[in-house]
């Protein structure tokens, strides 16, 4: 979860950032394409957030090996992400 906070907390430097910063003559957040990656990087946040709190709650009613797929979806999902960011 602690990802998950980092995530957030560049989330809200990417919103930030957008509505103060011009760029060819209008704010970022006035941008379609900035919107968009704003809204994907919220989509994605949210995705992990609820993957990890799912596996939370398999770990609660039947202990952590019942969670094993769960978990392996999470680390697949950080991986992906941080690939995604490196584009």
């Amino acid at each position: 979860m602690r990802s998950i906070g980092v995530s957030e907390r560049a989330i809200e430097a990417m919103i930030a950032r957008a509505v103060t910063r011009k760029a060819f003559g209008k704010l970022l957040a006035e941008q379609g394409s900035v919107q968009k990656d704003i809204a994907d990087s919220r989509i994605e946040l949210d995705a992990a957030r609820l993957l990890v709190l799912h596996a939370a709650h398999v770990i609660d009613l039947h202990g952590p090996k019942a969670a094993r797929a769960e978990i392996s979806m999470i680390k697949a999902r950080a991986h992906f992400n941080a690939n995604l960011k490196g584009k």
